[in-house]
């Protein structure tokens, strides 16, 4: 969530996560068992003791704690990577965040550096060490390195935060402007649900689009609630064309990364199989 909190800074002007400090309102015992209420940031050493201490919470604050600065232009190939890039004075700062539920091995570019020597880069890691404890627990490593790694291995669902330090100041030569044109809703006039025979087409316009002079990117996101389970599937009856023309969005694998950001299979409820959603890219004409 933080990822894509950070992605919309012209929507959220502020968020923070939930963790109450001891919360001790929500221990509950099972079996005389006492549980402590999760997300707390503060935990006994044991239990009655009365001596407080940070609990694994504070990891996430450490991780983030430098971070800083104008945020600048950052893609990656792979959905399943979070990417962002902030740059403060001297210093750069580059976040990637897995959805993956394995490792996964990034390999960096970057553009607009080549005059600027890197004197070091801090790299902090904080991942779910599966061999500590009895489900694992999180470690937030910190190491610093002479020269720029030319790619990294990000543990399972984990965050890497690079910050590079540069001989000179890096002054951002430019600015992207980013616009949203909505949609009409694929339900039509209808608020939440409309109802429609088998194979049936949903066609909704996006009015009001100007395209950019000059450089530009451009994506389409389409999402829906839909009933038959086969809409979420690689199914020859799913077709999606934009102005006329048929769009793949299909594959699987390595292949579904480039336009499902986090697989069907990591929706952790009962509808998981008919949520539809697909952000494609697009190439921008006039």
């Amino acid at each position: 969530m933080m990822m894509q909190f950070l992605e919309r800074p012209d929507y959220v002007v502020k968020s923070m996560p939930f963790t109450p400090v001891k919360a001790t309102w929500g221990d509950y015992y099972v079996d005389d068992v006492l549980y402590r209420y999760p997300s707390t940031m503060l935990d006994e050493t044991s239990p009655g003791s009365g001596v407080w201490e940070w609990s694994e919470f504070i990891k996430w604050y450490e991780l983030w704690s430098d971070v800083d600065g104008i945020r600048v232009d950052t893609m990656a190939s792979d959905l399943d990577l979070q990417v962002d890039a902030y740059v403060d004075g001297n210093q750069g700062y580059l976040i990637l965040n897995n959805l993956e539920p394995t490792n996964l091995v990034v390999n960096l570019h970057s553009f607009g550096l080549s005059s600027n020597t890197v004197n070091h880069v801090q790299i902090k890691h904080l991942y779910l060490d599966t061999s500590l404890g009895t489900d694992g627990r999180p470690v937030l490593s910190d190491q610093t390195v002479l020269t720029p790694p030319g790619s990294v291995e990000i543990g399972a669902e984990a965050t890497m935060i690079l910050c590079y330090t540069f001989a000179d100041e890096q002054v951002p030569g430019e600015t992207a402007e980013e616009t949203k044109f909505y949609g009409e809703s694929l339900s039509g006039t209808e608020p939440f649900r409309v109802e429609k025979a088998s194979l049936e087409t949903l066609t909704a316009q996006i009015n009001g689009v100007t395209v950019p002079a000059g450089d530009a990117e451009a994506v389409l996101r389409v999402s829906g609630l839909f009933i038959r389970d086969f809409v979420m599937s690689d199914d020859p009856r799913n077709v999606i064309t934009f102005n006329g023309h048929t769009l793949d969005f299909h594959g699987t694998g390595a292949a579904s990364r480039s336009v499902i950001r986090a697989g069907s299979e990591r929706l952790r409820f009962r509808c998981r199989k008919r949520i539809f959603r697909r952000i494609i890219p697009l190439p921008v004409r006039s």
